[in-house]
Formats: structure tokens, C-alpha cells, sequence
């Protein structure tokens, strides 16, 4: 189940989008071998590695190098992938549970069918990659794309593995380091007999991967502090009930705040000397003769002595403090993060 995938683009940013997409969707199951989202050129000799690995590089790699024999390739600039044949019979000989694999299939059809649909509402005659969407759709519409998404993957996951806490052994204390090994944390033989037949093959080879044995480890010692693994119990439960049942609310507006990402201007140098360096011990005492005093509004302001008080509080920008604005104004007008100066 583990195997060798290189992704590659000309876009560096869509090597990451698609490296954690494809990391995510494994939930709860996390991948345990290495990860590089984006590897440069000068480190592909790691695409050799003799262990599973995602990795993500420029697509001018292949310029320069053969493709690696036992490596799955996935080209995401032109929507294709290509598997050695080793891979292809290992996919062949353990196909994924049918049930299952129809309710993903019919998710994702779905998905692709609204996307296709907001590109043809959108006047777009081009198929684009899945970081041009963002430029053509709105934002809630991506938002429930992504939750969409996610709750098909969930589901089939917690289909495929919805029966599992029943085959886990009972924790003792001060067990023996036997006792915490992952076949015996986990009877195996007694789930492949509540599968069909059919799919004893794909789950025998689930069992091997680092990515069950670390889930059922984290199950098992870890399940009182990890509230994810808690979440798809939950889950599992609900498709128990009812197949049908929503597994992900989507969130309110109120929860999306923190989306939000706040670009603060960087401190300029104007008025301070070039080539010096600025280091300060601890912060300053403020001086409070500089801090401004508001001055209380008189009681009756239609009173000559209110209009005078009032008219002193009206500051005039003097000639000097003009200039000063208007030089601020030309070193800034070039950089958009100096405007709010």
C-alpha cells in the first residue's frame, strides 16, 4: 500500500497544495515515511531512496534524469499518471473493498460534476489545474468543495474500517513489550472474518504498512489525548446508524474568522542613518510629557470661550512637516507595504 509517488509541476505551489491534499485524505491514518512537498533539484538523488516516499519536484528533473524504475509518476500539469508494472499488479491483485470503493467513486463524480458545472458558468472553455479554481470561484463555493471532499474520503474510510475498535485487545497494565506490539494490539483474524472474502487481500496488506500499525499504536496508548481518533469512532458510529449520515458540519462564518490573514508593514528606515544597526536592551521608558492629554469638552459650547477652546484643538501642519510628508510619500509610493505610512 506504501509505495514510492513523485509529483511534479512547473508550479512549485501546486507541488505543496497537492502534496498535503494527498497526505490529508489518508485520515486518520497518518504517512509515517518521508514527506518532501517540494524537493529542489540539487536534492532529487532522494527520489532513489529504497523506502516509500511522497515527493514533489519541478518537472525540469526529468530533463535531466531517467525516471526511476519502481516509481509511481504523477504529471499535474497534464492531469496523468504512470505506474510501473510491478505496481499496477500489486493494485490489480489487491483491488479495494467494492462497496466502499462505489460510494467513492460516486462522490467524486459528483464533485467534478459541480466543478465542471461553475466552469461552464464561469464562460471557461479550458480544463484548469486545481489552483486556478480559486481565480473563477468564489470563496463559500471552494468552501464546500473542500468540505465535500473531505467527507467522501472520510466516508469511505470509515467504511472500510468502521468495525475495528471491536477487534482490539483489551489494555492491561505493566504489559509486557510483547503485549504492545501491534498484532497484538489488534486481532487481526477476527476482523478479516467480519470482511467478505474478496477483500482479505487489500486488508492483509493494510495491516503491514507503518500507517496502520502507527494508527493502531496511537489507538491504543494515545486515544484519551487524541481527539481526531475520537472524531472517526464518532464517525464510524454514525455510518453504524445510518450510511446515509453527515459526518462533517460545515463551519459558520463566525468560526472562519481566523482565515483571515493580516499582512502587517514592515518598519522603514526614513530619517534614520544607512548602515547602522539598531539593538536595544529592554524596552524604553516612555516618556509621559509626549503623551497627548485630552482636554475635557466644555459644558456649554455655544459660549465664546468653549469656540476658542475648540479652535485650539485644530492643528496646522507646518512647512516643514509638509515636506517631510511629501518625501515619506515618494520613498513609499513604489512599495505597497510602506502606502500605510
Amino acid at each position: 500500500m506504501e509505495q514510492k509517488v513523485i509529483l511534479h509541476s512547473s508550479r512549485p505551489s501546486l507541488l505543496t497544495c497537492v502534496g498535503e491534499a494527498l497526505t490529508s485524505v489518508l485520515f486518520p491514518f497518518q504517512w509515517q515515511c518521508p514527506y518532501i512537498p517540494m524537493c529542489p533539484l540539487s536534492l532529487s538523488v532522494y527520489t532513489q531512496a529504497p523506502l516509500p516516499f511522497i515527493i514533489g519536484i519541478d518537472s525540469r528533473y526529468f530533463d535531466h534524469y531517467e525516471t526511476p524504475d519502481d516509481v509511481c509518476v504523477i504529471d499535474l500539469d497534464c492531469n496523468t499518471i504512470s505506474m510501473p508494472d510491478e505496481i499496477k499488479k500489486f493494485v490489480t491483485d489487491r483491488p479495494l473493498p467494492l462497496k466502499a470503493m462505489r460510494i467513492l467513486r460516486k462522490g467524486l463524480k459528483a464533485i467534478a460534476s459541480k466543478l465542471q458545472c461553475m466552469m461552464v458558468d464561469s464562460d471557461l472553455a479550458v480544463e484548469l489545474a486545481p489552483l486556478d479554481y480559486d481565480e473563477v470561484v468564489s470563496r463559500n463555493s471552494l468552501d464546500q468543495i473542500d468540505i465535500t471532499v473531505r467527507e467522501v474520503f472520510l466516508r469511505f474510510n470509515a467504511t472500510i474500517f468502521g468495525h475495528y475498535p471491536s477487534c482490539l485487545s483489551p489494555m492491561v497494565a505493566n504489559a509486557s513489550d510483547s503485549a504492545r506490539d501491534a498484532k497484538s494490539l489488534f486481532d487481526q483474524a477476527k476482523f478479516l472474518k467480519m470482511c467478505p472474502l474478496v477483500d482479505h487481500a487489500f486488508y492483509k496488506a493494510v495491516f503491514n504498512t507503518q500507517l496502520f500499525i502507527n494508527f493502531v499504536e496511537q489507538r491504543s496508548f494515545s486515544y484519551s489525548t487524541d481527539t481526531t481518533l475520537a472524531f472517526f469512532d464518532e464517525c464510524t458510529e454514525k455510518l453504524s446508524r445510518d450510511l446515509h449520515a453527515k459526518l462533517i458540519k460545515p463551519l459558520a462564518e463566525s468560526q472562519r474568522q481566523h482565515d483571515v490573514t493580516v499582512v502587517a508593514a514592515p518598519p522603514h528606515g526614513l530619517g534614520l542613518e544607512e548602515n547602522k544597526n539598531y539593538t536595544y536592551d529592554g524596552f524604553p521608558i516612555l516618556d509621559h510629557k509626549l503623551f497627548y492629554n485630552p482636554t475635557e469638552r466644555p459644558s456649554s459650547p455655544d459660549t465664546d470661550d468653549a469656540k476658542s477652546d475648540s479652535s485650539s484643538l485644530i492643528t496646522v501642519r507646518s512647512t516643514s512637516e509638509k515636506l517631510k510628508g511629501k518625501k515619506a510619500a515618494e520613498v513609499a509610493h513604489s512599495n505597497p507595504e510602506l502606502w500605510a505610512k
